[in-house]
């Protein structure tokens, strides 16, 4: 686990990529831990284009559910709009939100 301390009014998501950067994952046998988690599980308010992009870029699996807004101008777009981000539900119901 790892925690970031900030002000009252500071937003989540600009403290998604200064916590992961925190994160210490044990390892069963002797070693330091690892960095890099396999997977991250977040609500709709980490969705944005930087969190995800940082996510692809350290090479972090994530589940994240799209915002409805996002993609209603994604299909408005139609074939210009991109593909949707690859959500798994079953993956979704399992995260425990930490905040």
């Amino acid at each position: 686990m790892a925690i970031v301390i900030t002000a009252g009014q500071c937003g989540d998501s600009p403290q998604f990529e200064p916590v992961l950067k925190k994160i210490r994952v044990a390892r069963l046998g002797p070693g330091r831990p690892r960095t890099r988690p396999d997977r991250v599980r977040a609500d709709k308010a980490y969705a944005s284009r930087k969190n995800r992009a940082y996510l692809c870029w350290r090479g972090i699996r994530c589940t994240i559910p799209d915002k409805a807004d996002q993609a209603r101008n994604r299909r408005e777009r139609g074939s210009r709009g991109g593909r949707p981000p690859k959500f798994d539900k079953i993956d979704y119901r399992e995260r425990h939100a930490v905040e």
